[in-house]
């Protein structure tokens, strides 16, 4: 097997190498230097090997040559701290032979071949034993279930997920390894499922809608669990909302950040403890990487080129946003507007008393209760969700409130509400937020 790789620069010095106790991790996620900090990191395509790029904390450049980029037998790009050291290492996972083999390139420029998995598996690295190591894991599709099967940890395989959730491997119960955690879209709106390897802590949480983009989970609050984020075009801008607390979604924050074209991310950029957010953006020639610190002020970091393929601090390559927006597509033979007749039916109300904001509701008949439902601005992006929903009263009804106040989503009318259940997809026409339709 032909393995292709070149130091163009210096491999990563390692600056410290401190003893770290089982069960407790060792150093931060996308530290490629040892400082205790997320580095920014692009790779890009180079007559067909990746060429890793390497922005340090401390400003510092590096460079070099690690995997195959695509040609037909393109490799996983999968970072992680695989030594335990307390830095990352460069990391690929090759498709060869029906097998998966790992590559990774330790400080020393010595490669480490590792087979584990199947061709067809989706990689993923996390800390599930308590050694302070990145652990592999492939996660394979058996009869509509997702299996993990992890190196030296769970080797049998874990079944957790099904076909179609997207996997994370993250400490959301704060005891320093990593729990099974999968996002399901379903029904218009995101469901995160999570346990431990041993299956001792399970744990639930809707957070998100239909379109939103769902990020690594990382500890945004310093309580040393990570959170729930996604986000979500809002106009020309983004918005990220943060879950911290899996168990309760009243502790949640909404922020700001970011363009629409933008890739979001998230790292520890200034410290250890305290996640921040980021977008990579790209415009003619240059990117530049915007990060949101702790303390709320911004940062711009010109650094790579049009092209590359950012490398998450997590390890994995970020998904680049799309490029177009679906909107709504409805079930043909659907209702296409509101009609509330003699009362039961559906109704758009621009202002409503059931929450403290007076935002808008959305009345649909009581066969509607447990639908999804979200509000999609004149361009086809997200505009809003639903805050609260009830089922009964008022003409016997499903309430749904909306997340935003009307005046809040005028200039994003026309407003479509997309109703989901049961397979059917619903497009109802709402021209002025400000007005009542029924």
């Amino acid at each position: 097997m032909k393995l292709l790789l070149r130091a163009i620069l210096p491999a990563v010095c390692l600056l410290f190498a401190p003893a770290f106790a089982l069960g407790e991790r060792s150093g931060v996620i996308g530290d490629y230097d040892g400082d205790g900090r997320s580095d920014i990191v692009v790779t890009r395509a180079v007559a067909g090997q990746w060429q890793w790029f390497f922005r340090l904390a401390t400003g510092e450049e590096r460079a070099l040559l690690f995997g195959l980029a695509p040609d037909g037998n393109e490799d996983t790009l999968l970072a992680g701290n695989y030594d335990g050291d307390s830095d990352f290492e460069p990391g690929v996972v090759r498709a060869a032979n029906g097998l998966l083999y790992w590559y990774t390139l330790d400080n020393t420029a010595a490669v480490t071949e590792t087979q584990w998995g199947l061709d067809g598996d989706t990689p993923l690295a996390g800390f599930f034993g308590g050694s302070g190591e990145s652990d592999r894991v492939a996660i394979r599709s058996v009869g509509g279930q997702l299996v993990w099967f992890i190196q030296g940890v769970a080797e049998s395989g874990i079944p957790w997920g099904l076909d179609g959730d997207t996997p994370f491997a993250a400490d959301l119960n704060g005891d320093q390894v990593d729990e099974l955690v999968v996002a399901r879209n379903s029904g218009g709106s995101i469901t995160w499922f999570a346990r431990d390897v041993a299956g001792n802590f399970t744990a639930s949480a809707p957070w998100g809608l239909d379109g939103d983009r769902m990020l690594p989970p990382a500890d945004f609050n310093g309580d040393g669990k990570a959170d729930l984020v996604v986000t979500r075009g809002f106009g020309a801008f983004q918005v990220a909302f943060i879950n911290y607390d899996v168990t309760n979604q009243s502790y949640a924050q909404s922020v700001l950040f970011g363009l629409t074209g933008d890739t979001p991310y998230s790292g520890y950029f200034t410290q250890s403890t305290l996640a921040e957010l980021a977008m990579y953006r790209q415009s003619t020639f240059l990117s530049t990487h915007f990060v949101r610190f702790f303390d709320e002020t911004v940062t711009g970091v010109p650094f790579g080129l049009v092209g590359d393929t950012l490398v998450q601090p997590e390890g994995r390559a970020a998904e680049e946003p799309e490029s177009s927006v679906p909107g709504c597509v409805a079930t043909p033979g659907t209702a296409t507007s509101f009609s509330d007749g003699a009362g039961g039916g559906a109704l758009w109300k621009p202002i409503s008393e059931g929450v403290p904001n007076h935002a808008s509701v959305v009345l649909l008949p009581i066969s509607y209760c447990g639908a999804g439902l979200t509000v999609l601005g004149a361009d086809g992006s997200v505009v809003s969700g639903v805050q609260r929903t009830k089922c009964g009263g008022n003409g016997n009804r499903a309430h749904f409130w909306i997340a935003r106040t009307a005046s809040q989503m005028s200039a994003f009318a026309p407003l479509t509400v997309q109703v989901t259940r049961g397979g059917v997809t619903e497009c109802r026409s709402v021209p002025n937020p400000n007005q009542r339709y029924d």
